[in-house]
């Protein structure tokens, strides 16, 4: 059957090496019988011509010659994609049995989560979960067991992103603090910003979500360069201006001041606030000279 229709199918002659009948095709030299293709039952020698130039016309084949030419090019069509079909299942019986084993299989040697430990993944919205009620288990498979859980237990712990902190997440993205903490504070978040806190005690839901999705998308030294490299503090030590006209400057503008004296601003606000440091010290110099 099969190896003897690929054998059939390479050869640029197997038309010449026999005939065709109403059900197949009849090998001269074997005498065997190759059935029609389930695709090709269709296609009979009882078709008129104008019922296969029709067939070959929707196929894409050629619809000049005789009868049996237009025959034997349906015929070798639907072979070829028969051909096709059943290398992919072999194909796909090969892929399985490489496989160690099946998931049917693997549910059989499920291994239960021991009774108040944690699972085994960790959720970035923990309070996601209290918006629906939860199904009765989760399970999560991997290639050699099977672990089920509690879902709700599950988004209640802090887990993953959420159960670190805005320093920890700094150290291991290799971002900038004060990146991070703005991005807390244009998510909602009231400052001042404690970077010692977990991410779930500042968000929760979809601006934790929103808050990696940022860590993933932007690169660190893009991040970097958005602020500047002084502190307020040390700014003003620079410029000689009293902190508390900067912190001033700050709140007529409504920048975020997350880190307090530590913050560093976005670059475009250390430009409005230089532009206003310029001017508060030209106006100080006009009084002294008054004087």
């Amino acid at each position: 059957g099969r190896d003897a229709w690929a054998g059939l199918l390479r050869s640029k002659t197997w038309l010449q090496k026999g005939r065709l009948v109403d059900h197949g095709f009849v090998d001269q030299v074997s005498g065997q019988l190759f059935p029609f293709p389930q695709s090709a039952l269709g296609v009979t020698t009882k078709l008129t011509v104008k019922e296969l130039q029709a067939d070959c016309r929707a196929a894409g084949l050629a619809v000049s010659g005789k009868k049996q030419d237009l025959l034997h090019r349906l015929l070798n069509a639907a072979y070829v994609q028969e051909a096709v079909r059943l290398q992919r299942e072999e194909d796909e019986e090969e892929v399985e049995a490489l496989l160690p084993q099946s998931a049917p299989a693997r549910r059989e040697q499920r291994v239960e989560r021991p009774a108040g430990s944690k699972p085994f993944f960790r959720s970035l919205n923990p309070q996601d979960a209290l918006l629906s009620e939860p199904p009765e288990d989760l399970s999560l498979e991997t290639p050699d067991d099977q672990v089920t859980y509690d879902t709700l237990e599950a988004f209640q712990g802090d887990y993953g992103a959420a159960g670190c902190t805005l320093k920890e997440i700094a150290k291991d993205y290799d971002f900038p603090l004060e990146f991070l903490v703005n991005s807390v504070c244009d998510l909602g978040v009231v400052p001042p910003i404690d970077p010692d806190k977990k991410i779930s005690d500042l968000l929760s839901g979809e601006r934790i979500y929103a808050l990696v999705e940022a860590l993933t998308t932007i690169d660190p030294a893009e991040a970097y360069e958005r602020f500047t490299d002084h502190t307020l503090g040390e700014i003003a030590d620079y410029q000689e201006v009293p902190l508390s006209h900067i912190f001033q400057i700050c709140a007529d503008y409504g920048f975020n001041l997350p880190l307090g004296v530590r913050t560093h601003l976005k670059n475009d606000e250390y430009s409005v606030l230089m532009k206003e440091i310029t001017g508060y010290q030209d106006d100080d110099a006009e009084g002294e000279s008054g004087n």
